[in-house]
């Protein structure tokens, strides 16, 4: 059985969202704390609003479920794409600094 919760953490994280805000209006922190362990299910509506919070597309998420393997250049145009659209300023922050992260680290393997 695939681990949903646990792939939502992995995006949330990604896009730099804390628990109490990917849960919003949606469900109770401590709910989406046990989703994410796999120790509870959520109705699927719920799951979309939560996909919603975080700016993640079900496209994107479960290619991820599937071990879908994209280039870094299309991993990081999926990931910049809802960020920017929706004005996201910390998601797009985030992304910045690993986009930093990687250069530099390409700069010292030169």
């Amino acid at each position: 059985m695939k681990n949903y919760g646990e792939a939502f953490r992995y995006f949330r994280k990604l896009n730099g969202y804390s628990l109490e805000y990917a849960a919003a209006d949606s469900i109770s922190k401590s709910q989406l704390s046990r989703f994410e362990r796999g120790e509870n299910e959520i109705s699927l509506s719920t799951f979309f609003e939560l996909l919603s919070n975080i700016n993640v597309s079900i496209e994107n998420f479960c290619n991820h479920l599937e071990h879908y393997k994209r280039s870094e250049r299309d991993d990081f145009l999926v990931n910049l794409s809802p960020n920017f659209y929706s004005l996201n300023i910390k998601g797009l922050e985030v992304i910045k600094n690993k986009q930093q992260k990687l250069f530099e680290k390409s700069g010292k393997n030169s």
